[in-house]
């Protein structure tokens, strides 16, 4: 996201289509400016500072303390995660898609790096381009291990 965090958010970046109850909204809006930002979805609530979370709660209308309420596993999130997926273009990477990527990063990362750093900036650009949710952490670590190992 090139937006700086202190900026109102216009009211179509945070309206996911299907997500309707205002703290659903607070939550879902949290998730997807955070997936704007970043690239990939919060693992954790700690993960999002908690003055976007006061933003972003502020501009939906609900207390904050929603945030902190929301369901980090199971259903709700899940169809979350896949609302805001859909809404922008993106869809969760498959197996191909980890092989595609191992393939790439062989014949056109590795050869100038192996900095783990520039290697996951890589990978999430890449996934970025390619409109796909990219791998966990944990996976990208198997990854590394197998390709540097």
């Amino acid at each position: 996201m090139n937006q700086p965090p202190n900026e109102p958010v216009p009211e179509e970046k945070v309206d996911v289509p299907g997500v309707r109850p205002q703290g659903a909204m607070c939550t879902t809006s949290v998730l997807l400016k955070f997936f704007q930002y970043a690239g990939s979805f919060p693992r954790a609530p700690q993960d999002v500072p908690l003055t976007a979370v006061d933003h972003l709660a502020q501009q939906v209308g609900v207390p904050t303390d929603v945030w902190a309420q929301y369901a980090w596993d199971g259903r709700t999130i899940e169809y979350h995660r896949a609302q805001i997926r859909q809404h922008l273009g993106f869809r969760e990477a498959t197996v191909a898609d980890g092989e595609t990527l191992v393939t790439w990063l062989c014949a056109q990362i590795l050869p100038t790096t192996r900095r783990p750093d520039h290697l996951k900036e890589a990978v999430a650009q890449r996934c970025r381009d390619l409109c796909i949710e990219p791998p966990t952490p944990e996976r990208l670590d198997a990854v590394w291990g197998a390709m540097l190992g």
